[in-house]
């Protein structure tokens, strides 16, 4: 045999031997092939949540998904007799709904728990199964603490505070304090009362926001704020810490809502501007809240109300009564008008951060008409974020 042909068959030898070697490697399929991926899955984004001032209970719910998109709420339900009106709505820690009710007297109030599976339930078949149902210790023996809730919050404790009255028996308006342990069916005496009597609430207050800090602010006649250590002083009458008298803006007046926006700003809407009707909103920066006493700081920003759509028939702000922000940090606006017969009763409309950053009259990112075709939209007050129906 020559050295060429022994050269050669040792190297097939050696490449049998390779092949062989590598071919478990080859055929092996990866481990991380063998094994099952766990699917993830997203949580679903927050939905908006509308009541209706309409002097029912008609709740409209707007699912996070319908938020990215031009069209309707997922519907609209009730979450107890039409004859009842809800008077604010918020969500505790465990996402559970906490909505203040007022029959339709106007006299007796009181606080309703809906836990997501009641309201998945409600929303389904319109049966209403309430976790918990809170009413007046004294239930027309006296004076009422918890009359028509008008507005309601929690604090970072997780205690709630629900402003009520002034109501049809000249109940004096007031600010009371459930705390956490007090939070089930019955009817419970408020851990703290304040008698809301000076001139910034002598109506009432209408709506309710704490800041970062855990101060109480309230839109009533005027914008008052309580410190988070005056509200845990017990029962007392009138230890606002400061009170914004008309803001900067002398068309403004009647505020109707606040909110804080994530760099701790006050959002405040009012519902007459210049005796036309329309309103609009004004913004005070975290150093024009500072300090107590009687104030009339100038706001950071102005935005008042214009024409838009089609012929320009809608106007951006329409006796606004309700503010929330998103996720994004867009701002939605609860108005319960709209100018011309046949266009909703009421709307919501978007703003981005570009159109909120300096005065003006900026057009909305969107209007949602309200109307009877649109899931018992109408006239949109109260509004908050909160969970999607499971």
């Amino acid at each position: 045999m020559s050295i060429r042909r022994i050269i050669l068959a040792i190297a097939r030898i050696v490449a049998v031997v390779a092949i062989a070697g590598l071919a478990p490697a080859i055929l092996a399929r990866p481990a991380y092939a063998q094994q099952s991926q766990p699917l993830i899955k997203r949580p679903p984004p927050p939905a908006l949540w509308v009541v209706n001032k309409n002097s029912t209970s008609i709740i409209t719910v707007f699912q996070g998904i319908r938020l990215t998109r031009k069209t309707g709420p997922i519907g609209g339900f009730s979450i107890t007799a039409s004859s009842v009106s809800a008077g604010g709505l918020t969500f505790d820690s465990s996402k559970d709904l906490w909505v203040g009710l007022c029959d339709s007297a106007g006299k007796l109030g009181y606080l309703v728990e809906e836990t997501p599976f009641g309201l998945r339930r409600l929303y389904l078949y319109g049966t209403a199964t309430f976790s918990a149902v809170i009413q007046d210790p004294l239930k027309n023996a006296g004076p009422e603490y918890l009359s028509c809730p008008r507005a309601l919050q929690f604090d970072p404790s997780g205690n709630l505070w629900v402003q009520v009255g002034p109501t049809n028996d000249s109940v004096t308006p007031s600010l009371i304090e459930y705390a956490s342990g007090l939070l089930v069916s019955g009817n419970p005496v408020p851990t703290a009362q304040i008698q809301t009597t000076n001139a910034g609430t002598g109506s009432g207050a209408v709506a309710m926001a704490f800041d970062p800090a855990g101060n109480l602010w309230e839109a009533a006649d005027q914008i008052v704020e309580y410190t988070a250590a005056q509200l845990n002083a017990g029962t007392q009458t009138d230890p606002y810490q400061t009170l914004i008298v008309g803001g900067g803006t002398p068309d403004f007046n009647y505020p109707s809502a606040v909110t804080f926006d994530a760099n701790g700003n006050l959002w405040v809407a009012f519902e007459i501007d210049g005796g036309l009707g329309t309103g609009g909103l004004e913004m005070f920066s975290a150093a024009d809240l500072a300090g107590s006493g009687t104030s009339t700081p100038t706001p950071a920003v102005v935005l008042t109300s214009t024409a838009y759509g089609k012929g320009n028939l809608l106007t951006s702000f329409q006796r606004p009564d309700g503010l929330a922000f998103d996720s994004l940090g867009n701002l939605w606006v609860a108005n319960t008008q709209q100018p011309k017969t046949g266009l909703g009763l009421g709307s919501l409309v978007e703003f981005g951060a570009s159109e909120l950053a300096t005065s003006g009259s900026p057009v909305p990112l969107r209007g949602i008409l309200a109307n009877h075709y649109d899931s018992n939209l109408m006239n949109p007050g109260y509004l908050t974020f909160g969970p999607s129906l499971p």
